[in-house]
C-alpha cells in the first residue's frame, strides 16, 4: 500500500511544487509516472528475482531500495528537484517487487480454498494506497496556496 501511496503523492500539489522548485509541471508528474515506465522491465525482473533467490532475500532488498529512495527524497538539496525524482525511481524500482509477492504468499500460507480470497484482498492495496496518498496529500498541502503567495 505504500508504494501505490507513493506514486501519487505529489499529484495534487504538482502546480505547486512546480512553481517552488521552478520547474515544469511535467517534472513533477514524472514522479508518479515512472512508476508506469519502470513496471514493465522491473517485473520481468522481480520474476527472475524470485527465481534465483528466496523471498525473503528478494523483499529486503526491495525494502532497501524504498529506504535509499525515501531517504534520497528526504534530502533534497535546496531548491533542486533532481533529488527528488531520483528518489522516486529508486522507489519505483520496488514497486513490481511488493506486487509480484501477493501470489507466492498466497500459495505458501494459504490452502487452495482460500488463494483466491487472499490474492484478491492483497491486491485491494493498490487501490488502499492510491486513497491514502490522495487524503494524505490532500491533508499536508492543505493551504499552501496561501503560503506560496506569500
Amino acid at each position: 500500500m505504500i508504494v501505490s501511496a507513493l506514486s501519487l503523492c505529489l499529484a495534487p500539489a504538482s502546480s505547486d511544487l512546480a512553481r517552488g522548485y521552478e520547474v515544469s509541471i511535467l517534472q513533477v508528474n514524472m514522479c508518479g509516472i515512472i512508476f508506469t515506465a519502470t513496471f514493465i522491465p522491473m517485473t520481468f525482473i522481480s520474476m527472475q528475482m524470485y527465481k534465483t533467490m528466496g523471498t525473503h532475500t528478494v523483499l529486503r532488498i526491495a525494502s532497501v531500495l524504498m529506504l535509499v529512495g525515501g531517504w534520497g527524497r528526504m534530502y533534497a538539496i535546496e531548491g533542486q528537484f533532481w533529488p527528488i525524482l531520483t528518489g522516486q525511481v529508486i522507489i519505483s524500482l520496488s514497486q513490481p517487487i511488493y506486487y509480484n509477492v501477493m501470489t507466492q504468499i498466497a500459495n505458501k500460507w494459504f490452502p487452495d480454498s482460500e488463494r483466491s480470497i487472499v490474492t484478491s484482498i492483497c491486491g485491494l492495496s493498490i487501490p488502499g494506497g492510491n486513497l491514502v496518498a490522495f487524503l494524505l496529500s490532500g491533508l499536508i498541502f492543505a493551504g499552501i496556496e496561501e503560503m506560496t503567495n506569500v
